[in-house]
């Protein structure tokens, strides 16, 4: 059991909006390289991350149908029309959607999620060749958390909660991350490990990490800063070879 220490959580913290400094505004759409994702990349700045080549248009709070509406909506007809010039995509995507589906989790039940991340990869293969597209696990994470913990939980009944209670978020995500490798692996796309990494940061840091102000590696429970950010964004180049 993970004694939770004084931090600053997830629902109280209020990011900085890393990905407007240094450069034009994050939905420019401009650059070689697409980043699509949730808040950890909205709030990302990708082009000192990963490359100056790279436009954001993740959003915070989204989830794997949000892509596939975007994609849908915007990136499809704005490569149709030639008015983005897309090489490369990295999607970070899926954490936020487990707080709205509590049977799923009760019952261990990813199927639909992989269901929907494969239309995501299917998608994204109608702009670019599949080696050329890469998705994220799901992130670590405090380890206290529980699904729980996400905010649009706090309706349901105790009962369920209850249910939802018996494993970590961490625990689940591991669960999630294996059955997304086999569907990156049917569909050709690559795949991007970035729990374990983030995993050893905060075990590395883990005494730091817990006082809020003294080493920012996370900015709370959930999201974590510009130094892990980097990490993040040397794994994606070396995927993509850039």
């Amino acid at each position: 059991m993970t004694t939770k220490p004084k931090f600053m959580t997830w629902s109280d913290n209020k990011l900085p909006d890393q990905s407007v400094m240094a450069g034009p505004p994050w939905r420019d759409w401009v650059g070689r390289y697409l980043c699509e994702g949730d808040s950890n990349i909205h709030f990302m700045n990708v082009r000192q991350a990963i490359s100056p080549e790279c436009f954001n248009i993740g959003q915070g709070g989204d989830v794997p149908g949000g892509v596939i509406t975007k994609f849908d909506a915007e990136v499809k007809p704005k490569f149709d029309r030639g008015e983005i010039k897309v090489e490369k995509a990295y999607i970070q995507i899926g954490a936020n959607r487990w707080g709205s589906v509590p049977l799923e989790v009760v019952n261990l039940n990813t199927v639909p999620f992989e269901t929907e991340m494969r239309t995501i990869m299917q998608k994204y293969k109608q702009i670019l060749p599949a080696k050329d597209i890469v998705i994220a696990s799901h992130p670590y994470t405090a380890p206290w958390l529980r699904i729980t913990d996400w905010p649009t939980t706090k309706s349901y009944d105790e009962q369920t909660r209850e249910a939802m209670n018996k494993f970590s978020a961490n625990a689940f995500f591991r669960m999630v991350n294996n059955n997304l490798i086999h569907v990156c692996k049917e569909e050709g796309v690559k795949y991007l490990d970035i729990f374990t990494p983030l995993e050893e940061i905060w075990r590395t840091n883990y005494s730091e990490c817990l006082l809020w102000g003294k080493q920012k590696r996370w900015h709370d429970e959930v999201h974590y800063d510009a130094h892990v950010g980097m990490v993040v964004g040397q794994l994606v180049r070396n995927l993509w070879g850039i």
